[in-house]
């Protein structure tokens, strides 16, 4: 009874991380694409159907040109619009997908009786995280409706961020399905993992501020930006403190420099598992090769002016990343 019903909640946790992998990716084209604000409403219901007809097609575009994005275009075909709508509205689509996978099985877990309180109140988590997010994602799309059609830099990366700490809490729970787990000892490899989640977190931070300014068309150069390692353009915004934030430049220069940091720490990893046997040297092993994969992906967004396969591909990869952080630090947490 035990074993079946934790192969349906397996079953369950693995489709939600299939979903979350896939609207990263999909929300990756919608950004690259410029499709995010084709869509200026949000319906919750209603908005699932998309227009069927020339006259439902011409009110829709219409909408869209009342708001700023279509200054900046505005030789925007109709076949254009329909375009970039498909991919936002595929993105929105897919988020409400999620959301059904999250909140129906829920209800079946919760009246199991074999399901420890904890554990269900865990996966009660996962609808409330899915609508969070669905309202940060309409108030990112709303600050490019306003003035300026360009969404925030900050909303964009708590969209982004959001839904990778989504993907690593469910992946989290999908391990931990197996039953009660045994606490292993404290290992210093813990420690360094754990500064590495921390360092990637900044990083794919970072990487959302780069989309959110285009920052990834300013220098397109490596190893140097330009002709400098740090050019004197990351200082150029008074006072100092704003260019963490605000300028394109030095936010390159910073996802330049904690990819190196990340890149260094994945060959210590090596290392300590050449001194430590018992460490899980696969998933350690697979983590390392994605972050070198990862890190040649990041230098030919750079050098090739931004593609979009090799942008898309670089955020795929960021999410087998974090399933492997998860996955060596789930391993080290608990007796296997």
């Amino acid at each position: 009874m035990i074993v079946a019903q934790n192969k349906k909640i397996k079953k369950w946790l693995g489709i939600l991380l299939v979903l979350t992998a896939s609207i990263v990716m999909i929300g990756g084209i919608t950004r690259l694409t410029e499709s995010g604000l084709s869509m200026v409403d949000w319906r919750p219901l209603m908005g699932s159907i998309p227009p069927l007809t020339d006259t439902q097609w011409i009110a829709t575009f219409n909408m869209y040109k009342e708001y700023p994005e279509f200054k900046l275009y505005p030789d925007m075909t109709l076949s254009r619009f329909k375009f970039i709508f498909f991919w936002e509205y595929l993105h929105r689509m897919i988020a409400r997908v999620i959301g059904l996978v999250a909140f129906i099985p829920l209800g079946l877990a919760w009246v199991a009786k074999d399901i420890s309180i904890r554990k269900k109140l865990m996966y009660a988590l996962l609808p409330l995280w899915v609508l969070c997010q669905a309202i940060l994602g309409w108030k990112m799309v709303q600050s490019g409706l306003i003035h300026d059609p360009d969404v925030s830099h900050f909303r964009l990366a708590s969209h982004l961020l959001v839904a990778f700490c989504f993907f690593a809490y469910t992946l989290w729970l999908y391990l931990g399905v197996k039953g009660p787990l045994s606490p292993s000892k404290p290992r210093p490899f813990r420690f360094v993992m754990s500064s590495f989640a921390i360092i990637l977190f900044i990083q794919i931070m970072y990487g959302a501020f780069m989309a959110g300014l285009k920052a990834g068309y300013g220098y397109n150069t490596f190893p140097l930006m330009g002709t400098e390692w740090m050019p004197e353009s990351v200082w150029m915004l008074q006072p100092a403190i704003k260019n963490i934030v605000y300028n394109p430049f030095m936010i390159q220069f910073i996802h330049r420099v904690t990819a190196y940091i990340l890149l260094a720490m994945s060959v210590l990893f090596l290392v300590m598992c050449r001194k430590d046997a018992t460490l899980p040297t696969g998933p350690i092993k697979r983590l390392v090769y994605l972050v070198w994969l990862q890190f040649i992906l990041g230098v030919g967004v750079f050098v090739f002016y931004v593609p979009i396969s090799l942008a898309v591909l670089h955020q795929i990869i960021a999410v087998g990343i974090i399933a492997h952080v998860v996955i060596v630090m789930h391993k080290l947490t608990y007796q296997t």
